[in-house]
């Protein structure tokens, strides 16, 4: 579920990194 809150942060740039570090 974290993955979905990673994607709304997507649009900021940083979400994609984020996702990678989770």
């Amino acid at each position: 579920m974290r993955q979905v809150g990673s994607f709304q942060d997507l649009p900021m740039g940083t979400g994609k990194s984020n996702l990678i570090q989770s």
